[in-house]
């Protein structure tokens, strides 16, 4: 066996079934027709046995699981010697707080975010709550408040939900664009979703200002994700800023392995390319 595919579970994956079953199929595909030996599993039927079973093969794995316990076996499995994309102890740690943190020490240009309501003294509004738990499942995962109000009813029904982690955000005006990337590749696409009528999730992209095609230096927004993709050990990647008046990137969002459903046809070969690349190096590796 030369790669292992673990598919994403459909409660990680609202409104996007389909869209994530596509991508992981035809990834798949890709990698028989290059002449590898590829094993696909669900993340629901991923469990202590399979890594039994899979570890003394130590493989590649390509996974778009987000189940907790997957990711813990997962890790494991990296400590045994097998290479993740994207990485489980990456994903464990993709908090909105972290990837924060993260683009303040790379200088990635990121709206003003609050971890605590007792910092929010100086927030202007309207502004975001977004859970920080766990990715998004559901609508209400993120939330737009137009005023103090709205906010605090908006936290009363994460507490009700038992969601314990969130935070808040400052709103930015500007150009909403949408983008994915391989970090590694060449392969970078974005566009505008007010533009282009893109597949929306939530709907939430009616709070954003209509499309003004604002120019920004896309070479360099592609050099700031790729690095910050590598920063946070996920290389299949994607995500949402805003664009400024003055050309200013600001990113809002960031995303493991999203379905690239707009860019599909372009993106596989280069997510094949980049686990290519992984399984070479880690075959030199393990002959050093």
């Amino acid at each position: 066996m030369d790669f292992l595919g673990i598919s994403r579970s459909p409660i990680y994956s609202p409104h996007s079934e389909d869209r994530d079953a596509q991508i992981f199929n035809q990834l798949s595909a890709e990698l028989r027709a290059r002449n590898f030996q590829v094993v696909c599993l669900s993340e629901d039927e991923f469990d202590d046995k399979s890594v039994e079973i899979l570890c003394n093969d130590a493989p590649v794995i390509f996974s778009m699981g987000r189940h907790p316990h997957v990711l813990r076996l997962l890790a494991k499995m990296q400590q045994q010697g097998c290479v993740v994309v994207n990485s489980a102890s990456g994903i464990m740690r993709l908090s909105r707080r972290n990837i924060y943190a993260s683009c303040l020490s790379l200088g990635v240009n990121v709206p003003q975010q609050y971890s605590e309501l007792g910092e929010t003294c100086d927030l202007q509004y309207p502004c975001w709550l977004k859970r920080d738990d766990a990715c998004s499942q559901q609508a209400d995962d993120v939330c737009f408040a137009a005023n103090k109000e709205e906010l605090q009813s908006k936290i009363q029904g994460f507490v009700q939900r038992g969601v314990a982690h969130y935070v808040v955000s400052e709103h930015k005006t500007g150009d909403l664009i949408k983008f994915y990337g391989v970090a590694g590749t060449s392969f970078f696409y974005w566009y505008s979703p007010k533009r282009d009528n893109g597949f929306s999730k939530f709907g939430l992209e009616k709070h954003n200002d209509e499309y003004s095609g604002f120019a920004f230096d896309e070479v360099a927004f592609q050099k700031q994700m790729n690095c910050l993709a590598q920063h946070l050990q996920i290389p299949v990647y994607g995500g949402d800023a805003i664009v400024d008046n003055q050309g200013q990137c600001f990113l809002i969002d960031f995303n493991d392995w999203p379905s690239f459903s707009c860019c599909r046809d372009k993106a596989v070969p280069a997510i094949a390319d980049c686990l290519v690349q992984m399984a070479k190096h880690n075959r030199l590796s393990i002959k050093k």
